[in-house]
């Protein structure tokens, strides 16, 4: 798309492929769209450029589950913070927040560095969160994009979430270990 400042043209948003539902572990996935194509541009925007429109189109898609009380974002290493200005999971929860009524906790601290994880075929070890706080309940963990499902579990297991909230979800999400297949919202296992 060649509009470097706007989220996304008319005809860049009509090649959107939406993402069904997934179950990564025990945790219910929901994203926007399938990380491909302009998708995959959208979160770019966001996480590099820190064109926070990005994530308003995709907060628009997201269809949140029954009981949802709180949004957790996934934070990002502070090294990567310093490095790009912003924290897009962050980002993507407080424009969900707005969009959909429902406060942002800030309850996960993430290590100041950590090797980079995503897009790696080397799998590295799972990232290492700290819980702040007290769990809220009706959790929806948030984050920018889903690749393998790890940092998803990870998170969502210590603040004790069974939903979560992405603008994208990699196509085969899927590692070792992690059970994923297609789910409904509010259906049952």
């Amino acid at each position: 798309c060649a509009r470097p400042l706007g989220p996304i043209c008319g005809r860049c948003r009509r090649r959107l492929r939406s993402a069904p539902d997934r179950v990564v572990g025990d945790v219910v996935v929901t994203a926007a769209w399938k990380h491909s194509g302009p998708a995959r541009s959208l979160v770019h925007r966001l996480k590099y450029d820190g064109v926070i429109a990005s994530a308003a189109v995709a907060a628009a898609e997201i269809r949140l589950p029954p009981g949802a009380a709180v949004l957790v974002p996934v934070p990002r290493v502070m090294a990567r913070v310093v490095a790009h200005g912003l924290d897009p999971a962050d980002a993507f929860a407080s424009v969900l927040g707005q969009s959909t009524g429902l406060p942002v906790v800030r309850c996960l601290s993430a290590p100041v560095w950590s090797p980079r994880r995503a897009g790696r075929r080397r799998r590295a070890a799972p990232p290492r969160f700290r819980l702040l706080g007290d769990r809220p309940s009706g959790v929806v963990v948030v984050d920018d994009v889903v690749t393998s499902g790890e940092t998803i579990e990870a998170a969502a297991a210590l603040v004790g979430a069974r939903w979560a909230a992405a603008m994208t979800l990699a196509p085969g999400t899927k590692s070792r270990g992690t059970r994923v297949r297609t789910h409904t919202m509010g259906s049952r296992d």
